[in-house]
């Protein structure tokens, strides 16, 4: 994981923002859905694809309307 991660991580468990298991506590803004991803997945990562709904759906079939 690239050391600007890590330090971010890091911050975010500090705070409390993350639990131990790197699930958002409360709501943090980021830049780009890919660097929360990247934040907890601890590996670069498209946010695009990786957050989905509770029914599977990705960020960008939500975005792009192709439910």
């Amino acid at each position: 994981m690239p050391s600007s991660l890590k330090k971010l991580r890091n911050k975010l468990i500090s705070e409390r923002a993350i639990d131990e298991g790197y699930r958002f506590t409360e709501d943090w803004i980021f830049s780009s859905p890919s660097l929360a991803a990247a934040v907890v997945m601890g590996r670069n990562a498209n946010g695009r694809t990786e957050w989905k709904t509770q029914e599977g759906q990705t960020l960008k079939s939500v975005e792009t309307g192709h439910l």
